[in-house]
């Protein structure tokens, strides 16, 4: 399953007990990302906090998730604009930040937050 949604590059992926992983570094920091966020997410859903106007929380939760496509972002103008090759852990790294926002962003709609 995981062709529909990565490359699936060996030489991008990790590998364990000598298989290679279903998703690139990247798609697997991505996915890490996210479910680490997510139980922070679930952790807090309950949690009252104070009330923002929507236009700010809004603008708030955009300004996050651009911060935090940067380092995935500026991984993949090196790779492709440049040539380098940072290697499956350097991307991995890159895209944590990411699926913990695009976690927590999720959670923060589930808890009305957002609309």
């Amino acid at each position: 399953m995981g062709h529909l949604v990565c490359h699936q590059r060996p030489d991008r992926s990790f590998f364990s007990c000598g298989q290679q992983w279903p998703v690139c570094g990247r798609c697997a920091g991505l996915y890490m990302g996210f479910a680490c966020g997510g139980l922070v997410g679930l952790a807090t859903i309950g949690a009252g906090g104070a009330r923002r106007e929507v236009s700010d929380a809004t603008r708030r939760w955009r300004l996050a998730l651009v911060v935090a496509a940067l380092p995935t972002a500026v991984l993949w103008l090196l790779e492709f604009g440049v040539g380098l090759n940072p290697g499956s852990l350097i991307r991995w790294v890159g895209a944590l930040p990411l699926g913990i926002t695009a976690a927590l962003w999720l959670a923060a709609v589930g808890r009305g937050d957002l609309r």
